[in-house]
């Protein structure tokens, strides 16, 4: 564990020194996150000023929704998104073959592929989503202690899910070189921002069950806001961890058909 926490410490200064070499990215990476935030509050509260209930949601749920997401995608922008993008994007590692490299070093291939890059800015989007939550909060009123637990465990088992769709949406790129599946999935994880059960029921079970966008942003929001039920942990943390366990397989079988760029 401490030889992963080093290589975390080693990878997350890399990252921030080339973030600083560009300094002028500091100031307009605050104006795309402010206006970002600006934006999600500003549409919580038009939609609210003609309606005071969202299918069962007040506004405080929905900015706590809104709060959670935005946590959701920080999380996921610090080091899963650019980490699994260095490997699968468009000018990433299989594309150069600086994968090669990758299988060289003394690392699980896997490890070292969810946590080489970092994206430091991030945490400023991390803040502003923790800022936005608190205010949820302070219109409705602090959540009792087991709901805040029931929350932090619900987003663990959010992150994992997460993870191992990106992961199994990276290593596609093996198979089929050039697929933006995880720019596809980013576009459906925006569903997020509003409750799951605003949409056709049909398409609330896909998002449940099928695409866990509801398991990773709207029902951690409900723990929060003290909808939530206790039961919803145990099919969540076993959907996580089975999604988890297959995409690391499939990440392995697909990497047993990379070829080598200097083959």
């Amino acid at each position: 564990m401490v030889r992963y926490l080093k290589l975390v410490k080693t990878l997350f200064r890399q990252s921030m020194q080339r973030e600083l070499a560009f300094r002028a990215n500091f100031g307009v990476n605050v104006i795309h996150s402010t206006l970002h935030l600006v934006g999600g509050v500003g549409g919580v509260v038009v939609l609210f000023a003609h309606s005071d209930t969202l299918n069962g949601w007040d506004f405080s749920q929905t900015l706590a929704l809104l709060g959670v997401y935005l946590l959701v995608q920080s999380l996921k922008n610090l080091f899963i998104g650019p980490s699994l993008a260095a490997l699968a994007g468009l000018d990433g590692h299989l594309w150069t073959g600086e994968f090669d490299f990758t299988l060289l070093k003394p690392v699980p291939t896997q490890v070292l592929v969810s946590l080489q890059a970092w994206s430091p800015w991030a945490l400023v989007d991390t803040l502003l989503s923790i800022v936005v939550i608190g205010l949820a909060m302070r219109t409705a009123g602090v959540p009792h202690c087991g709901d805040l637990l029931l929350f932090l465990l619900s987003l663990f088992a959010a992150l994992g899910l997460l993870y191992a769709i990106l992961l199994f949406l990276a290593a596609v790129a093996f198979w089929y070189l050039g697929t933006p599946m995880m720019w596809i999935f980013d576009s459906i994880l925006q569903m997020g921002r509003f409750p799951i059960r605003i949409y056709p029921h049909s398409m609330s079970l896909i998002l449940t069950w099928v695409i866990p966008v509801g398991f990773i942003v709207t029902i951690p929001a409900e723990f929060l806001s003290g909808q939530g039920t206790a039961m919803l942990l145990l099919p969540g943390f076993a959907l996580s961890g089975l999604l988890v366990g297959l995409a690391s397989h499939f990440f392995r079988v697909s990497v047993r058909r990379y070829s080598s760029a200097s083959s």
